[in-house]
């Protein structure tokens, strides 16, 4: 029978050792690639430990058997399974980001929400860590669509954040990006028509704002009307 699930490692090294039962007067073991090799029923060996110096990256199997007087008791085996390499390189993507340049990113959200991807060819991807600044690693809670919200960051400040995309045998991969956190800025109307006559045409408003904001502009007599605008780079808007 197998004495355990899989567990993944990062080091090719392992060292196994075992209790050896009263009556005990041999083992018998193997290394291989077979999950359910067959071993010998006679040994004068009484080892309670192996060395093993070099696993192989991926499945390996090592196989132990006890005898004792009766004869040969059944084969145990044990799966030490080898990853040696850390998850595929990936990017940080900020979702509602505004502004983007040369790795800088700035946006007005002060828990902003980034997505990351990335693949690990043989264990698995088994979970990502984040960390602002100098704080402490924190796991990320990410979604189905593979985004998560970062920790609030304080306004006008430069942060430095670092995904970690760990793998199932404990090797990691690191991304980092640099985000602003820009303050809220109320939008400002710089233009509106003073007389405003029904039957003289479209109204128009102007102002500025944070880059990229959506500006919305309620219209009221009677019956409320709302006029949706994103601003432009240099923060502009116009409707």
């Amino acid at each position: 029978r197998m004495l355990e699930g899989p567990k993944w490692s990062k080091s090719p090294y392992a060292k196994l050792a075992w209790n050896i039962p009263a009556g005990v007067i041999g083992v018998v073991t193997l290394l291989d690639d077979s999950p359910n090799t067959d071993l010998a029923k006679k040994s004068s060996d009484l080892s309670d430990f192996q060395i093993l110096p070099f696993l192989s990256e991926g499945a390996n199997y090592f196989h132990i058997r006890f005898i004792n007087e009766n004869g040969a008791g059944p084969v145990l085996h044990v799966p030490l399974f080898v990853d040696l390499h850390e998850p595929k390189n990936f990017s940080i993507n900020f979702v509602d980001a505004e502004a983007q340049a040369g790795g800088l990113f700035s946006t007005s959200n002060p828990q902003p929400r980034v997505a990351v991807f990335t693949e690990d060819q043989l264990s698995g991807l088994d979970r990502y860590e984040v960390k602002v600044n100098s704080n402490e690693w924190v796991v990320a809670q990410l979604e189905r669509n593979g985004s998560f919200v970062l920790p609030k960051l304080s306004p006008e400040e430069r942060h430095n954040v670092i995904v970690r995309a760990f793998d199932l045998a404990g090797n990691y991969a690191d991304s980092s990006v640099v985000v602003v956190v820009e303050p809220v800025v109320a939008p400002l109307i710089t233009y509106y028509e003073r007389n405003i006559d029904s039957g003289a045409g479209p109204i128009v408003v102007e102002g500025r704002s944070a880059p990229k904001a959506k500006i919305e502009v309620v219209l009221e007599k009677t019956n409320p009307i709302v006029v949706s605008v994103r601003a432009e780079e240099d923060g502009s808007w116009r409707m």
